[in-house]
């Protein structure tokens, strides 16, 4: 004759013994808190950094690539921008269609100034 899980339970010389297993099994397979250091690129739209990219393209000195611009937004924001979202920015968004960036080199932009 077989048990199920659920007569085991009621067994007093096994429940003690189930109930452990079930607590580390639980403890085992539950995740880590989640770390909200300044590395970890929160879930925002790609428009989010539209004025940092401007603030720094109207400061530079010379065109900037999309690895420079994400860098410079690092060092003087503070704010993890990874170069995806500063090349979409640069290239794909409605400023970027609209004339507010000029890609004046392979890979190097800068910012129209009207």
């Amino acid at each position: 004759m077989t048990m199920g899980v659920g007569g085991a339970l009621w067994n007093p010389d096994t429940s003690a013994v189930l109930r452990e297993l079930l607590r580390v099994v639980q403890e085992a397979v539950a995740l880590p808190a989640r770390d909200e250091s300044p590395d970890v690129q929160r879930q925002r739209r790609p428009g989010w950094a539209m004025p940092l990219v401007r603030d720094v393209l109207a400061e530079a000195a010379a065109p900037m690539t999309a690895m420079e611009i994400a860098r410079e937004i690092r060092r003087r924001f503070g704010e993890p921008v990874r170069r995806p979202t500063a090349l979409y920015i640069l290239t794909r968004s409605r400023q970027a269609r609209t004339g507010m960036f000029e890609r004046v080199e392979p890979a190097r932009y800068r910012l129209v100034r009207r």
